[in-house]
């Protein structure tokens, strides 16, 4: 898996740039075109472009989960604030409730879009969730910061479980702390880590108005659809497990070697 400072080291290569201190300098000058902040900051966009894409076609790579209080008698919560997180999930997977909990496994709390969470939250529909087996559910509404809510209102605070994908991945850095040189593109398969080096390459050259971009772009699109291609093909392949029916078929000589 290819490190913030490894990423750097190729980009440079690719511009023919030689390296101080093996890496791109912080000042540009007459032997250095390039300064390590912008190499660093087209390398960060190309990781979140592609986050972005694996976001829309495998969700389940980049969930995460957090624990947090939900207040007393309170229509809804910031989800911000819930969470502690500084901007608003991509997608939120599941919401439980595990206040008090001692499994680690809490109840799941139902999901409703908002218009049918609103009839039933309002009143119209006052049987309509308790036929259907729903003792509480959840929605949302707004944005920065989208807002959570509960109905019914819970009376007393509540700890609620959180799968949801943050809205961008961590920064590979701020590109003139060398503390973040060990940073690596953890939700971008290593086999597309190229990807985020040929974008950063193509943004210098257009910069510099070095037409060498064209081809590269090419490049860099027919790679990008192979990295779209590889994600949903691993979506789309079946589970691999073998179904026994009789274990004792697998034994030899008499003793069961099954496991």
């Amino acid at each position: 898996m290819s490190t913030f400072i490894q990423l750097r080291q190729l980009v440079s290569r690719r511009l023919n740039q030689t390296l101080v201190s093996s890496d791109i300098p912080t000042i540009a000058d007459d032997t250095s075109f390039w300064k390590r902040e912008e190499i660093a900051d087209w390398l960060d966009e190309a990781y979140q472009q592609l986050y972005t894409d694996i976001a829309e076609n495998e969700v389940q790579t980049l969930v995460t989960e957090t624990d947090g209080s939900y207040t007393a008698s309170a229509r809804s919560v910031s989800l911000q604030t819930l969470l502690g997180i500084s901007d608003d999930p991509l997608v939120i997977e599941e919401v439980r409730n595990v206040t008090g909990d001692t499994t680690s496994l809490g109840s799941l709390i139902t999901y409703k879009r908002h218009r049918e969470f609103r009839r039933f939250a309002s009143g119209l529909e006052p049987n309509l969730w308790s036929r259907q087996g729903i003792e509480r559910a959840w929605s949302w509404f707004g944005n920065s910061p989208m807002l959570i809510e509960l109905y019914p209102v819970p009376t007393a605070a509540m700890t609620l479980r959180v799968r949801y994908v943050p809205s961008v991945p961590t920064a590979l850095g701020d590109s003139t702390d060398a503390g973040n040189d060990a940073s690596v593109p953890v939700a971008i398969p290593t086999a597309h880590h190229s990807l985020l080096v040929e974008y950063a390459v193509i943004k210098a050259w257009q910069k510099e108005e070095n037409k060498s971009w064209i081809a590269a772009d090419k490049n860099y699109r027919e790679k990008l659809e192979r990295f779209k291609a590889s994600i949903n093909e691993r979506q789309g392949q079946e589970s691999r497990q073998t179904h026994v029916v009789d274990p004792t078929m697998y034994s030899g000589s008499g003793n069961n070697t099954w496991r």
